[in-house]
């Protein structure tokens, strides 16, 4: 059966360090302080509600409907590749696009990798990625 684990962090800090070009979609990277960690062996079939209440009572209910053993079939794959160099260990997430609730007005930032201040937009979105537990 398959370890889902869910990462939820917030939306402001997930431009720290890396080059961001405009017309990436969302390559939203894993700062690991920031991070709500939920861990749910799947058996399947299963339906899986998770209840997730981050910190201004953000609350989403998500419904992960899992088929079958041999491969995980969840919706909208892709490989993420990090920007950054240094560290590049290879998630493979899920994005379901139905929780991302962050609505698209980036801003045309100019690119100076110094000094980028925090700007606190409460936008939750999660990562799922799926690897096999034995």
């Amino acid at each position: 059966n398959y370890n889902f684990s869910c990462f939820l962090h917030s939306d402001s800090c997930h431009h720290h360090h890396h080059h961001h070009h405009h017309h990436h979609h969302h390559h939203h990277h894993h700062h690991h302080n920031d991070r709500a960690a939920m861990n749910v062996i799947v058996t399947t079939p299963i339906t899986i509600i998770l209840l997730l209440i981050r910190r201004s009572t953000y609350l989403y209910i998500t419904k992960i409907i899992i088929t079958n053993t041999t491969t995980p079939p969840p919706p909208h794959y892709h490989h993420r590749r990090h920007h950054n160099r240094r560290r590049h260990h290879h998630h493979y997430h899920y994005h379901y696009h139905y929780h991302h609730h962050h609505q698209r007005r980036r801003r045309r930032r100019r690119h100076r990798h110094h000094h980028h201040h925090h700007h606190h937009h409460h936008h939750v979105f999660r990562h799922c990625n799926w690897h096999k537990v034995l």
